[in-house]
């Protein structure tokens, strides 16, 4: 049945040589020269599936002329494309898919808890996806034999990426999906074993009632004041099973604003300082709050947060609070921009709310301005980060009290 599909793609290929021999038919030179389009490779890669199919004596010579001029020009494609064209190469008895392959591991990067990656960018092409891009490297790493016992690696980077953003496309989907499914070696993605999982707190496994959903795996365990000791906050976790298991582990607690301190130092960090708008000549000028500065009704506070990502986030919401005796300089809520990435500002009377569709790797400032409109001693001047679909990427600033005389 699939034997018209792949007659009309024979054919495709013969007359787009012909077309070729004719226009540089004069220009030989020039034809050695020539780079096959990503469409070309992709066709090749398409093509190598059906293997089990001859390929048409007019077709011959154009599939050969196309992946000899490809892999001479291999490094003018991105990963993904670079991936078929290595597929297809070592499909059909070549040589130079060990070249690409080399090339991979020596750019590889790889942490525990990103897994093994590459660097593909995030271009708006159809070729330049980095969940797709990923997917064609795992199939030509399993496929070759070349994965270095490094497969189940690359399957928790795409897992990290799911857990921090979303697959964009039913196509990025589909091909993730294919890639966890890869299986070599005695370790591999099971999504249905938990069992071999062993979370234990205060010397008691978790959770007590041994409940958990399926599925996800996931549990909540609370414990009243009374029941709380420091033997709890040491957390073993072990993985006895056969699958590849990742997991986070959080706490929440209440505490007055004031006596809230900034997170340890780690990979997902946020900051928060004030500042009084001075006028100085002509110009304005930002003067820290601390312990001196005096504060009147009528001052107009800058509010800096400074955010740290180790990587880049997807649905990211900050909660800016304000204290009672400040109001917006601007209480209209509205889509903005700030140089690299935009965001949707919410403001309502405690706190301003912004919400990112996603938010880069490095490290990126926001500011807001406020209004002192009472006199008084106030608390609430707090960051809160969250990646919303993930919350163990959180982040919180110091609690601090402002003082109006």
């Amino acid at each position: 049945w699939m034997r018209p599909t792949i007659d009309f793609l024979d054919n495709q290929m013969a007359e787009l040589y012909q077309q070729l021999q004719k226009e540089y038919k004069k220009d030989a030179a020039r034809l050695a020269t020539y780079t096959p389009g990503e469409e070309v490779v992709l066709q090749l890669y398409a093509r190598s599936f059906f293997r089990n199919v001859a390929v048409s004596e007019a077709s011959k010579t154009a599939y050969q002329f196309f992946k000899e001029q490809a892999n001479l020009n291999v490094k003018s494609y991105n990963w993904q494309v670079r991936a078929w064209l290595a597929l297809y190469d070592f499909r059909t008895k070549g040589t130079s898919w060990n070249s690409t392959v080399a090339s991979l591991h020596e750019l590889a990067k790889s942490n525990p808890s990103q897994g093994m990656y590459w660097n593909h960018g995030n271009g708006l092409k159809w070729n330049e996806m980095p969940i797709e891009a990923h997917a064609s490297i795992m199939e030509l790493m399993h496929e070759t034999s070349s994965d270095q016992g490094k497969l189940e690696e690359m399957k928790i980077w795409l897992l990290s990426q799911k857990k921090t953003h979303h697959w964009p496309s039913t196509r990025g989907t589909a091909d993730a999906i294919a890639a966890l499914l890869l299986y070599k070696g005695p370790r591999q993605v099971n999504f249905t074993d938990a069992e071999g999982v062993k979370v234990v707190a205060g010397g008691l496994r978790l959770p007590h009632d041994n409940k958990v959903k399926a599925g996800t795996s996931y549990f909540l365990q609370s414990w009243d004041q009374n029941q709380i000791t420091e033997d709890l906050a040491n957390i073993e976790l072990s993985n006895i099973g056969s699958s590849v298991a990742m997991g986070a582990v959080y706490f929440q607690y209440l505490s007055d604003l004031k006596m809230v301190k900034q997170g340890q130092a780690g990979l997902t960090t946020v900051s928060k300082k004030m500042y009084k708008e001075e006028k100085k000549g002509n110009s304005i000028i930002l003067v820290p709050l601390d312990n001196g500065t005096v504060l009147a009704p009528g001052d107009v506070l800058v509010s800096r947060m400074a955010i740290k990502l180790d990587r880049d986030l997807e649905f990211v919401h900050i909660k800016d609070m304000r204290g009672s005796g400040l109001e917006p300089y601007d209480a209209r809520s509205g889509y903005k921009w700030n140089g690299g990435f935009g965001y949707f500002e919410n403001v309502t009377d405690a706190a301003s709310h912004y919400f990112f569709d996603r938010l880069p790797k490095g490290e990126h400032v926001v500011e807001s301005r406020q209004r002192v409109v009472h006199r008084g001693q106030f608390s609430g001047a707090l960051i809160q980060l969250e990646c919303l679909y993930a919350p163990e990427f959180t982040a919180h600033s110091d609690g601090s009290v402002i003082e109006v005389k």
